[in-house]
């Protein structure tokens, strides 16, 4: 599958409120806008695997530490 987007998970994306939409390059204001409006408009999971993962880059990080490998 050439085209596979990965995964991004409900983790990720899951802190989209805390967005900073003001600390958005302009280039990537309009898109961003556009997800965060479509998740108030229709959850979270209205959102594309693309959605998901363009998304996951605008979160900011989560401060819990990782779990170590099983």
């Amino acid at each position: 599958m050439a085209n596979a987007v990965p995964a991004a998970t409900d983790a990720l994306v899951g802190n989209w409120k805390q967005v900073d939409r003001s600390s958005v390059h302009s280039v990537n204001k309009d898109e961003v806008n556009r997800i965060l409006d479509k998740i108030s408009a229709s959850g979270i999971g209205s959102l594309t695997a693309q959605e998901r993962l363009f998304l996951s880059n605008f979160v900011p990080p989560d401060d819990r530490k990782p779990l170590p490998p099983a």
